[in-house]
């Protein structure tokens, strides 16, 4: 039954992607929002399955509200339901989650009470074959927040759809890198402290099946938001996404950067430098000139003494050890064969 509230209210336009033909949680997603206490919404549902089973589920039901659209990829499927809303808010759903009845009357309600908010989302349970913890979203997300953890639930998310959102181009995390740039431009996020959602946790999900590129997107994406958020400038920023060969100057300049933000946020409790590790051996991985980078490191003599990433530096590309010359121990690089005294090349220059 709809409740008072939602009488004359403004339009919500309920934006969900649909993929893999499940039918069972296909149809109970749809059933969570055609049963809301708020009823004026449209529902705007985009298919980007190649087959028209979706499209057969879907039309089971028969509601008016329900907009059907196609295409191809999950980020088209969102950015096409954006496009094609015509509300004043615009509310996230996912094809295999579960609204509660109340969830859009609630953030409606909070919305139009609170007109400096650009985004909502909301406290959420976790269901599904992977069990994970349940988690308190705090009130307010920004930037430190986002940095130390994930805090909301994307398809539980309403945003105004004055902020003229498009969702980038990167799969998985667009949600992450989505939230981190609305930061930037100073949109305020928040969760409503009631759960009104519950969110399935999939194991045979894309960031699950794929652990080490998960993480290395998720380095791309602080990487990024460091730089947007805190002044901090770094040459390749920009085209860091699709970025896969490293020059020698520019795994320096990440060193250099890396050091200017651990001291920037050392007072939030944050260990930047174990976060953006995966990058730094992926930067390496990808070096188009290791022999030059072995020697710019190490050249730079301060360089390898406050990086607690060295010792993977040492591991991976050269030979240290200790060798026992006329009774006194002293430690060697050996690079190419060649062996080197460390002392020597530490005092050979210092970083500027």
């Amino acid at each position: 039954m709809m409740s008072d509230y939602t009488k004359d209210k403004p339009l919500v336009s309920i934006v969900m992607p649909v993929f893999i033909p499940n039918e069972h949680e296909i149809q109970a997603a749809i059933k969570s929002i055609l049963h809301q206490t708020y009823s004026n919404f449209e529902f705007i549902i985009v298919d980007g399955s190649a087959k028209k089973i979706n499209y057969n589920i879907i039309c089971n039901f028969s509601d008016s509200r329900i907009k059907y659209f196609s295409t191809i990829g999950y980020i088209n499927c969102l950015n096409l339901g954006i496009r094609m809303s015509q509300g004043k808010y615009i509310a996230r759903m996912d094809s295999d989650d579960i609204s509660y009845y109340n969830r859009i009357e609630e953030q409606v309600k909070f919305m139009e009470e609170n007109q400096d908010v650009g985004v909502c989302a909301c406290q959420a349970k976790f269901f599904g074959d992977l069990i994970i913890p349940q988690a308190t979203f705090p009130p307010k997300v920004d930037f430190i927040s986002m940095l130390k953890n994930w805090c909301l639930v994307h398809p539980a998310m309403m945003f105004r759809k004055d902020l003229n959102i498009t969702y980038p181009h990167l799969k998985p995390y667009e949600d992450v890198l989505l939230i981190h740039t609305l930061l930037a431009k100073g949109v305020i996020i928040k969760n409503l402290d009631k759960p009104l959602f519950s969110n399935r946790i999939n194991k045979d999900s894309l960031m699950e099946k794929n652990k080490l590129w998960s993480k290395l997107s998720q380095n791309k994406i602080i990487i990024f938001a460091i730089c947007i958020n805190s002044g901090l400038n770094l040459s390749f920023a920009d085209t860091i996404f699709t970025k896969n060969t490293f020059k020698s100057e520019e795994i320096i300049e990440f060193l250099k950067f890396s050091k200017e933000a651990n001291e920037l946020y050392v007072n939030n409790d944050i260990r930047l430098y174990n976060l953006l590790k995966p990058f730094f051996k992926y930067m390496i991985f990808k070096c188009s000139d290791k022999k030059s980078l072995f020697f710019k490191i190490f050249l730079n003599g301060g360089l390898y003494k406050y990086l607690p990433i060295h010792k993977y530096i040492y591991q991976t590309l050269f030979s240290i050890k200790n060798y026992v010359i006329e009774n006194k121990r002293i430690k060697y690089l050996t690079i190419l064969g060649i062996r080197i005294k460390l002392k020597e090349i530490a005092q050979a220059g210092s970083l500027k």
